[in-house]
């Protein structure tokens, strides 16, 4: 009995190894040209409530990575329904209409190409009572 559990345990070592490799393994780059662009962003600095349009080319990406702060993706980026995704299978590009929840960042990069990135300011949108508040001496901490 004891055999075959340390056969077993043997045997689930080896799969979790083999596991975890593929799973942490560099994505396949090999005909990536890292001068060509592969995504852009119709605005780079955006206040809340405001829609930008992403668009990324289907061609060698081997993943995109969205790094958000702080907070998560779904918590400061909302894919807007009312525009659809459209993909041009003539160019190869597919564009999204993505609406500013939350002040932040959100950077994107390619993982084929760690240089190649563009970074999203998200600000808070500024409302004219915040000026009047300022006058008045309001909002201000002692």
């Amino acid at each position: 009995m004891k055999k075959i559990f340390a056969v077993l345990v043997t045997l689930l070592f080896v799969a979790s190894v083999f596991g975890v490799a593929q799973t942490m393994a560099a994505p396949d780059c090999s005909g990536c040209n890292c001068n060509e662009v592969y995504y852009t962003v119709s605005q780079t600095s955006v206040q809340v409530g405001d829609t930008f349009t992403a668009s990324v080319k289907l061609g060698c990406l081997g993943g995109l990575d969205f790094d958000t702060s702080p907070g998560k993706f779904s918590e400061m980026i909302q894919y807007d329904p009312s525009k659809n995704l459209v993909i041009n299978t003539e160019t190869g590009w597919a564009t999204a209409t993505f609406k500013a929840l939350r002040p932040g960042t959100l950077a994107i990069s390619n993982d084929c190409c760690p240089n190649d990135s563009i970074t999203i300011t998200m600000t808070p949108k500024s409302h004219p009572m915040f000026s009047f508040m300022k006058i008045l001496g309001f909002g201000k901490k002692k």
